[in-house]
């Protein structure tokens, strides 16, 4: 339960302290007196969305501070589960600064919001007017049906085949995707694989080819230059290998009596050895030099046909062309890679599915065990409420698909005259009656659930006389179970409640402010009496208020 309350710099409270009680307390006070602004400030702590704009004072920093007092064998696990100290006695608190910073603290502890909003929909359950318009919402009337059934286990493994089974239909969409045209995809990138394939590139073999072709296109040329350099240097006369020979032959004669002239001996020995090695490669090279037209055919036709492959795959090199080659073959392996995985892929959906309806089917169960147990409740619960032929029905149906949260459509039906058939609650239902199905609900959660805490905004929207005094025992009767707070106008419901607290605006050195505290017995019957007959405050509205109050001593 929430055990005290502290704001700072909210809005129009500069400073307020609150100690609560457990049991059914109300609060009432004048229209404008912040009522609102107190469910703000506490909204905070429950993880709501902070802005700037509701600091009371730009330049300084607002905090909200709850203290709740909880039950270690609800709550011990989820502490400890988030790395949290937990206390029986813990500290929630929210700070926003003026830049519009926040920051959420459990226990000292630095939480995300995330942690926040978790923890506060274990500790507080905040009612509003606008959660009636709820009842018509189909996801909202099946959280509610679920949580009367207590079938966590069932949704949490729902939710988790649910998931399972819309990962692999994503899956399963994305490799399609992949796959584009399919088999005939396929085939394209096969044939055009195989072709390069077949053409067996080699890098440089284009530069290889070229350099061949103009090496044989100048063959008879090259002939002649070669012919007319073996002749220099093969000519018996003037060719200049036996010109070396006899220079090294004269020069070797008289080295034996002018020693200085051996170096020039072996020079010339050396000189005639290389000039001789290069007649021989001169006359290979002549004798290897053939012009062959097939073989230049042959290297024409392959040369064309590599350029053919690059103007093709739209490359301007033979490197590009071997990278386009590696490019085909990696994309093949992945299509073949995603053809394997689609055949998991779909395996998997089919036994993802089986495993789906199988839940479904067991949630189905859940939900179904409650319906009539729950309407038939709520209906008691109507007619004690001054709806004597109200007709509450909860309907079942199956949707035709897997749905986020089961295979089940529901629908609240209601009626609130004998005779006729139900409809849409939504539909049907006035503001007045929207309430008191709501507080019907409400009410039976708080005996089916261990909520310490549940806080009515005008839960007495549309009741009033002996209806409203209903709704007061049902309020005190909850009150037994769970701290029970209820923002109200009505006199009937204050004078139910064992504490009754008050808001109101006060002028403190030319500002408004907004307060609230706890009413002393006498203080009570004035505002009871306020509520009864307005700021005239007679005897008569004492008088009864007196005995609203009879029971609360």
């Amino acid at each position: 339960m929430l055990r005290h309350l502290s704001v700072q710099n909210f809005a129009l409270i500069e400073s307020l302290d609150l100690e609560l009680k457990p049991g059914f307390s109300t609060i009432t006070g004048e229209t404008g007196a912040g009522k609102s602004i107190i469910l703000g400030a506490l909204g905070l702590i429950l993880g709501q969305r902070a802005q700037s704009e509701s600091l009371r004072n730009p330049e300084k920093k607002c905090i909200v501070e709850g203290t709740f007092i909880l039950e270690a064998e609800r709550f011990q696990a989820y502490f400890e589960a988030r790395d949290l100290d937990f206390d029986p006695e813990s500290i929630i608190r929210r700070e926003i600064s003026p830049s519009g910073k926040s920051r959420a603290f459990i226990n000292d502890t630095p939480v995300r919001l995330d942690d926040l909003r978790g923890l506060s929909l274990r500790l507080i359950d905040v009612h509003s007017q606008h959660e009636n318009l709820l009842l018509s919402d189909t996801h909202f009337q099946l959280d509610l049906l679920d949580s009367f059934a207590a079938n966590q286990r069932e949704r949490a493994a729902y939710r988790k085949a649910y998931e399972g089974y819309q990962a692999l239909l994503k899956e399963q969409n994305e490799l399609e995707a992949a796959a584009g045209g399919g088999s005939g995809d396929r085939d394209y990138w096969q044939f055009l694989y195989d072709e390069l394939e077949k053409a067996d590139l080699q890098e440089g073999e284009q530069a290889a080819l070229e350099e061949k072709l103009q090496r044989l296109d100048n063959a008879g040329d090259i002939q002649e230059r070669l012919a007319e350099a073996l002749h220099l240097a093969e000519d018996e006369e003037h060719g200049a290998v036996e010109a070396i020979r006899r220079m090294a032959g004269a020069v070797a004669s008289i080295s034996s009596v002018a020693p200085e002239l051996k170096s020039l001996e072996e020079r010339l020995q050396s000189v005639y050895i290389e000039l001789e090695d290069l007649r021989r490669e001169l006359s290979a090279q002549a004798e290897d030099l053939q012009y062959d037209p097939e073989e230049r055919e042959n290297l024409d036709n392959r040369l064309s046909r590599l350029l053919a492959l690059q103007q093709k795959h739209q490359v301007s090199s033979e490197e590009e062309l071997i990278a386009a080659h590696k490019s085909l073959e990696a994309r093949l392996q992945r299509m073949d890679s995603q053809a394997h995985r689609r055949a998991e892929v779909e395996e998997a959906l089919r036994q993802a599915r089986q495993g789906l309806a199988s839940a479904a089917e067991e949630l189905t169960t859940s939900r179904q065990k409650v319906t009539e147990k729950l309407s038939a409740e709520i209906n008691d619960t109507l007619k004690t409420l001054n709806l004597p032929h109200a007709v509450f029905s909860i309907v079942l149906e199956p949707a035709q698909q897997f749905l986020r949260h089961g295979q089940d459509q529901v629908g609240f039906y209601f009626t609130a005259n004998p005779g006729q058939k139900a409809h849409p609650l939504g539909k049907v239902a006035s503001g007045g009656e929207l309430s008191r199905v709501m507080l019907a609900l409400k009410a039976i959660m708080a005996r089916t659930q261990s909520l310490p805490t549940i806080i009515f905004d005008e839960i007495d929207t549309g009741v009033s006389g002996e209806t409203a005094q209903k709704v007061a025992q049902i309020l005190s009767g909850m009150g037994e179970d769970m701290q029970v707070l209820s923002i109200t106008h009505l006199p009937q419901i204050a004078g139910k409640s064992q504490f009754q607290y008050k808001v109101y605006k006060e002028n403190q050195k030319g500002t408004v402010q907004t307060q609230l505290r706890v009413l002393e017995r006498d203080e009570r019957l004035r505002e009871l009496a306020r509520l009864l007959s307005g700021d005239q405050i007679t005897e008569a509205a004492l008088a009864n208020a007196r005995e609203l109050l009879q029971g609360q001593d």
